[in-house]
């Protein structure tokens, strides 16, 4: 068996890793930072808060990497269930989406019903035209969705109330495109996602430290702190010295052609970026754990996202977490409040204009009072994320058109001898999209 070198130590490269030594490789695993990429882990005021996604969706993927791992017995992650994707805020309030009394949802949730276990599958599928399984899934997939080819075609079809759209549309801006390009694929995500929600006690970095545990019980070297300063096919140069090896990346695709030595223009359309604020508040707050305030327009925001606009209504994202909750040793309450921002690489603190007019909408929406709450707080913002990432912070990298999507995503698995995955190649699935990736590339790599 032959070494192998993986480039970041996310959930992709994680996954990858550990997937390539349960077949026997030899395997470095390089990491700039610590594990867990996006899905890092920071203390603020002594109280520790997740940097990365705030909940855990498709467990069976995760599940489905430990069984190809031969580690089964180590998926079983402690973790409190949730039935809600949250209170949305939108013309109106939409109470703890799901709405089984609604018959706009009754309807949205038996069309979406038919396909929960093909898009699962199709998370760690190889996406190969003469795949039978693949030409299986996507034959579910297009027999349901028609001729109905974006999210918002798709969720129009079924002539549900408008905030009830609204509610579900916005979660293709997950793959950082407005849901009038998002592949219609992601407007069945929320129904899919409620079948099996989660959060680790301890939070999602929980799940990186067991992947990391997982890797090194294995024999995976992980070196981190170690930044890639060069790529070749075979070959990888780093602060640490040059190793030789089959590579597989993890890193933003255009990141990784500038280390090939490539010329890279910036990509015409990037996905969005984020702005998020970590408070440790010094009293809980009269809210639930998640809450969503939906922008006045999902096309207003795409075009603001395109033209590095900072929206008057962006989407954001509030999660409250009560003391010794998901995270047991936190003793004061924590909140999070993410806020879709433009791929500009711009520095952010709590004076900047923009973010203070959102915190006051923020106010106004929930009806609370948050920021005499603040005690301490942390942001991450569009230059953190493109210190390592694609362009300007872009959370996805390069915005695919919608049929380049999901499974179908550009430029695949292989790119002039490097094996690829992680959220900049298969964009807009999160967790589950970044460990499907792995599983795919362990498929695909099975020959070598």
């Amino acid at each position: 068996m032959g070494e192998l070198l993986v480039l970041g130590g996310g959930f992709a490269g994680l996954a990858s890793a550990l997937l390539a030594a349960s077949r026997g490789h030899q395997v470095t695993l390089f990491e700039a930072e610590t594990c867990g990429g996006k899905s890092a882990q920071i203390e603020v005021a002594g109280q520790r808060i997740d940097t990365g996604p705030a909940v855990w969706s498709f467990p069976a993927v995760w599940n489905e990497v430990f069984l190809q791992a031969g580690l089964s017995e180590w998926a079983d992650v402690p973790h409190h269930k949730l039935d809600s994707l949250g209170t949305h805020h939108g013309k109106r309030v939409l109470d703890l989406l799901p709405t089984p009394a609604d018959a706009g949802w009754q309807r949205y949730a038996e069309r979406a019903s038919r396909l929960t276990d093909t898009i699962e599958k199709l998370l760690y599928t190889p996406p190969r035209i003469l795949n039978p399984e693949f030409q299986r899934l996507s034959a579910r997939l297009f027999a349901e969705l028609g001729h109905h080819l974006t999210a918002r075609s798709y969720l129009q079809s079924l002539n549900l109330p408008p905030q009830l759209e609204e509610s579900l549309a916005v979660y293709a801006l997950n793959t950082g495109a407005a849901p009038e390009e998002a592949s219609a694929l992601h407007a069945l995500v929320p129904y899919a996602m409620l079948q099996d929600l989660r959060v680790p006690v301890g939070g999602i970095h929980e799940l990186v430290l067991r992947l990391r545990a997982a890797c090194l019980h294995l024999g995976v070297k992980i070196l981190e702190h170690t930044p890639i300063l060069k790529v070749q096919k075979n070959r990888i140069d780093t602060t640490a010295g040059a190793f030789l090896g089959t590579v597989v990346s993890t890193l933003d695709f255009e990141r990784l052609r500038v280390l090939m030595g490539e010329a890279v223009q910036k990509p015409a359309r990037l996905s969005c970026s984020g702005v998020v604020l970590y408070a440790v508040l010094k009293e809980e707050l009269d809210l639930p754990f998640h809450s969503v305030l939906l922008p006045e327009s999902t096309t207003q925001l795409a075009q603001d996202m395109q033209n590095l606009r900072q929206s008057a209504s962006p989407m954001v994202f509030v999660n409250h977490y009560r003391p010794h909750h998901i995270y047991p040793r936190n003793t004061l309450p924590v909140l999070t409040v993410g806020l879709t921002a433009p791929p500009d690489a711009q520095l952010y603190d709590l004076d900047h204009p923009w973010l203070k007019a959102q915190l006051n909408r923020v106010e106004n929406v929930l009806q609370v009072s948050l920021q005499d709450k603040i005690q301490d707080v942390a942001l991450l913002d569009p230059w953190q994320l493109s210190r390592w990432g694609a362009w300007g912070g872009a959370i996805y990298g390069k915005l695919n058109p919608w049929y380049r999507s999901g499974p179908f995503h550009f430029p695949g698995y292989r790119y002039r001898g490097i094996w690829l995955a992680g959220t900049g190649v298969h964009p807009g699935g999160g967790i589950p999209a970044t460990l499907g990736g792995a599983l795919i590339l362990h498929q695909l790599m099975n020959h070598i």
